[in-house]
């Protein structure tokens, strides 16, 4: 809709939405502003680094008004000058430019390949690689879920608590409800613990009690162990 702008009195299209919400429209940022602080003008402006400042288009020459922050950024005064300024610029002299080609040699499988100077991730040569080289990189102590390695022994009474903490669960995962054949039992508080403060057999009585065992699918049983890993342990 057609509405009238409140500080210059030009007409200008605004959305009904809009109108209804605002008690004042306004036909550009410039008249808002102006509107908004008539008794801050000029010589009355109490924070004068707000009043603009004028600067010279690079490409046509004509002064524009900045606020002052943007003094010395300041180029153009309008798109069509910038586009116009840019067409046919190469190489440094585009705003986008990565740099020159350099050859690298990749940290993972030793082979060779060219990145721009600009460029992120210059230490190998693919995404396959990268890859590869964290999985080595986390694999371990190294890992931020680490709690201290698995030795595949959980005392012998592990089988008897593991099935009764399925049937107690129905084989149903605790976190997302998933009831295919296979899923885990998951010790709350890690069996590691339980080996480093007490000796045998108190320790497998302690920590494979069923109140410590939960059902969970291989996936929420990987993210389980993940969000432990993340979180220190008195």
């Amino acid at each position: 809709m057609e509405v009238e702008c409140d500080n210059c009195g030009e007409t200008t299209d605004k959305r009904p939405a809009k109108v209804e919400r605002n008690d004042n429209v306004f036909c550009s940022r410039e008249c808002y502003h102006e509107f908004g602080r008539p008794d801050m003008k000029g010589d009355n402006n109490v924070n004068p680094t707000k009043e603009k400042v004028s600067v010279i288009c690079e490409h046509c020459g004509e002064s524009f008004e900045v606020y002052p922050y943007r003094k010395d950024s300041a180029r153009f005064c309008s798109r069509d000058c910038k586009d116009a300024q840019m067409a046919g610029k190469t190489g440094q002299e585009t705003p986008r430019y990565k740099g020159s080609k350099k050859t690298l040699e990749c940290e993972l499988c030793g082979e060779t390949f060219e990145r721009y100077e600009r460029e992120r991730n210059q230490r190998y040569c693919s995404k396959e690689c990268y890859r590869k080289a964290s999985k080595e990189r986390f694999k371990g102590e190294n890992n931020p879920a680490w709690r201290g390695g698995y030795d595949g022994y959980y005392g012998p009474n592990w089988q008897e608590k593991r099935q009764a903490a399925l049937e107690r669960d129905d084989h149903e995962c605790q976190d997302c409800g998933d009831q295919s054949e296979g899923n885990h039992v998951h010790h709350k508080k890690r069996m590691g613990w339980f080996k480093e403060e007490y000796e045998s057999p108190q320790w497998y009585l302690r920590a494979n009690k069923l109140e410590n065992l939960v059902t969970l699918c291989p996936s929420c049983h990987m993210q389980r162990e993940w969000q432990d890993g993340q979180i220190s342990e008195d």
